[in-house]
């Protein structure tokens, strides 16, 4: 007799583990309205791109000379490819964004912080 009540107990134990998981997963799959947050975070996370490609680009101008004079000072040359690529690389990964709302959501507060001190940063430079 005790044997069929531990076993029972711990049949109950595991299905009401399996219950908690299912409630949990089908909570997590729930569809909320949370539209307007994953566009504010995706237009947070678009303007502090743009200013970062806005920077890169500035900082990855020559110095002292135009553009068509930067192949004769190697470090000019080297500053203008390496901006390039870097403008190049993060212009792509505004097109790539997350289809998680999740991440979306995550740029808000992470937006709200950035882009105004990315914004002074680059009236600062330019």
């Amino acid at each position: 007799m005790p044997r069929v009540i531990v076993h029972r107990t711990a049949q109950s134990c595991a299905d009401a583990y399996f219950i908690v998981r299912a409630v949990l997963y089908l909570d997590s799959k729930r569809v909320m309205d949370d539209t307007p947050m994953r566009f504010l975070g995706l237009v947070l996370r678009t303007l502090f791109l743009i200013v970062v490609v806005a920077v890169t680009a500035r900082v990855a101008t020559p110095q002292n000379e135009s553009l068509w004079t930067a192949y004769d000072t190697p470090a000019d040359l080297f500053r203008i490819i390496l901006g390039a690529t870097v403008c190049i690389f993060v212009a792509f990964q505004i097109f790539r964004y997350s289809r998680n709302p999740a991440d979306m959501r995550n740029w808000v507060p992470i937006g709200l912080a950035v882009v105004p001190l990315a914004v002074i940063c680059a009236v600062v430079i330019w």
